[in-house]
């Protein structure tokens, strides 16, 4: 079986070619599903990684992050690898408290989170095409010129790749099954932004049901694709009774905080979500949140479904995989995922 994955390739500048077909994304064919010791090359040039013994400083830059595996996961993978480098959470809620991390002489790179996934790409030096299309940066890392050693900040989105990998993984025979067929995505914040852009452009569904409880919302995430020239088709869907008519979705992803419905428009999308789980028994759902417990309210509703369904943790993974490797240069299958994997599964006993 011929199964379709992702291999980054090359950089964009900012809005220079907004095709999102062409430039960061390249498709390619291979029957071997990305894995712990297999997956796709996240490749870029001018790696900073020079000199192994050159102290460095990575980041998680966001707001109420107390909770972030990305601590754990990032400094093993920097201390199996001997470099003198430090994974460090900066919670704060001002943008103007971040841009002085990323000018650092020691700073590696960053994972971003909410609030500053879209005010953060202001001030950056270049995008990649899934940061364009997504209009969302939850990754950046740094390109250094080996002759003039000037540093550039370059802003992408491993959220996308994190959604594709996770899905792959724990259902191998769903990317074929995907392919022409619509998805659909819980959500309308940045993070529905990278999973419609990882289901269409990645995957290959024919179109995404986009379910969230403010209208308004959407409409700003299919502003910002129009934008940026991603032809993303997505179909809001706002009542139970629409869902019933709809082919069903063979992948769908939650990007929503797990908290209780309680207002008439979170009910109603609840209400929605719960029709189309019930008509997509086949279907695999993928909630990208997991915190305070992976086992969200949403994933035990798809479970009654009969969904197979992924953890928000098997999302992080992955796309954790891919933010370390373009920031060391080192290939993905050459980093300690194995063990970097058991450390969070082990620390997921605890949320």
């Amino acid at each position: 079986m011929c199964i379709l994955y992702t291999k980054l390739l090359i950089l964009q500048t900012p809005y220079q070619n907004t095709d999102a077909r062409q430039g960061l994304v390249a498709l390619y064919s291979t029957s071997t599903p990305p894995s712990f010791e297999n997956m796709d090359l996240v490749e870029h040039p001018g790696s900073p990684l020079q000199d192994p013994t050159i102290s460095g400083r990575c980041f998680l830059l966001g707001q109420h992050i107390t909770h972030s595996l990305s601590p754990r996961f990032h400094n093993h993978v920097f201390a199996s690898l001997g470099l003198p480098w430090q994974f460090e959470l900066r919670d704060t809620p001002k943008i103007a408290e971040i841009v002085p991390l990323l000018k650092r002489s020691d700073f590696m790179g960053a994972s971003v989170t909410m609030p500053h996934k879209v005010a953060v790409m202001d001030h950056l030096d270049h995008l990649t095409e899934a940061a364009i299309s997504t209009q969302a940066v939850n990754a950046v890392f740094v390109q250094e010129d080996p002759i003039t050693k000037q540093r550039t900040m370059v802003g992408t989105n491993t959220d996308c790749i994190g959604i594709q990998h996770a899905i792959v993984a724990a259902a191998p025979e769903v990317v074929q099954r995907a392919k022409g067929r619509p998805g659909m995505v819980i959500g309308g914040g940045g993070a529905c932004r990278a999973a419609v852009y990882a289901l269409q452009v990645l995957m290959g569904c024919s179109e995404v049901y986009l379910v969230n409880r403010d209208f308004e919302e959407v409409k700003q995430v299919l502003s910002a694709f129009e934008m940026t020239g991603f032809n993303a088709k997505c179909s809001y869907i706002d009542e139970p009774d629409q869902a019933l008519t709809l082919e069903p979705p063979v992948m769908i992803v939650g990007t929503i905080p797990d908290l209780i419905p309680r207002s008439e428009d979170e009910l109603r999308a609840r209400a929605v979500a719960s029709a189309i789980f019930g008509l997509s028994p086949q279907a695999i759902f993928l909630d990208m949140c997991y915190h305070p417990s992976p086992e969200t309210q949403l994933i035990s509703l798809a479970r009654q479904s009969g969904l197979k369904v992924v953890s928000g943790i098997d999302a992080f993974f992955h796309q954790a995989i891919a933010s370390s490797s373009l920031w060391t240069g080192v290939e993905a299958t050459q980093l300690p995922s194995k063990k970097a994997r058991a450390l969070i599964d082990k620390h997921e006993q605890f949320l």
